[in-house]
């Protein structure tokens, strides 16, 4: 199956984050380039999203209010979104996007609790977590209808009915589509085995992360006819993080901030 190149900033996000001593300048400049994106970057820094009391006015000032990996986050989390946008009538981009930000804000917070490094650089994996159903949907619409009737026909999990029908799943091409972006070799593992954690072997603690707010945001925010598809909660992943069910309530307690978020940057990414 043919996966797309990274979208232009995608890639130059990407490079950034190499640069050496002066990675902060150089993501500026990279994201500076596309006037339209950076415009779009700096109405997402200076919405409720981030609750900035002073307005940021250039890229290099929101990296330095907050921070360099939540602006690298979002502008790869935005580019990601645009780049593969997609309206179908089987797949309603809207409820597509949301639920992919708001698993990205739920790994956020789950790695914020956690104390694990970088954790702003998780709301890039969420948003990233199911970009393989786009995929399948450009290259391989017959085999999705296929999957549709296969699912309105015998209820069964969504990734389960994929490898029925195409002998792979949305993860295993996401995974796929993320390797050649670059992306770093966790994300890939991550996304590859967040319906089947027993593939985790070198990043388990990411793929159980990123296992997590995927459920969370479903049990949060999706329909009970939507959560037919969705596979319940691997046995042992509230033990793997070292959660219990009191801490679960906790982070489905923030559900209304976390929606609220992700509208605001849903909204100033579309608009």
């Amino acid at each position: 199956m043919r996966l797309p190149h990274p979208p232009v900033v995608i890639a130059q996000a990407l490079e950034a984050a190499s640069a050496g001593e002066q990675p902060a300048e150089a993501l500026a400049r990279a994201l500076e380039t596309d006037t339209g994106f950076s415009h779009r970057l700096l109405r997402i820094a200076n919405s409720a999203f981030y609750g900035l009391t002073q307005p940021v006015e250039t890229v290099l000032d929101a990296i330095m209010v907050i921070g360099f990996d939540a602006v690298h986050s979002l502008a790869i989390s935005a580019a990601v979104i645009r780049g593969l946008w997609t309206a179908d009538d089987l797949f309603d981009p809207r409820t597509f996007w949301k639920h992919s930000l708001t698993v990205g804000r739920f790994a956020e917070v789950i790695a914020e609790g956690m104390s694990l490094a970088k954790p702003a650089t998780l709301f890039t994996l969420g948003v990233l977590h199911d970009a393989g159903r786009i995929i399948l949907i450009q290259s391989a619409p017959k085999e999705c209808r296929e999957v549709a009737k296969l699912l309105a026909e015998k209820p069964m999990y969504r990734w389960k009915a994929e490898r029925q029908v195409l002998g792979f799943d949305h993860a295993e091409i996401g995974a796929g589509l993320v390797e050649k972006w670059g992306m770093p070799a966790p994300y890939v593992e991550a996304i590859r085995c967040h319906h089947d954690l027993n593939g985790a072997t070198q990043h388990r603690q990411l793929a159980h992360v990123l296992a997590l707010a995927d459920a969370l945001s479903h049990r949060a925010f999706s329909s009970r006819e939507e959560r037919r598809y969705v596979a319940p909660v691997y046995p042992g992943l509230y033990d793997a993080l070292g959660l219990d069910e009191t801490q679960i309530r906790m982070l489905l307690e923030r559900r209304e901030a976390i929606e609220r978020r992700t509208d605001q940057f849903y909204n100033s990414v579309v608009e």
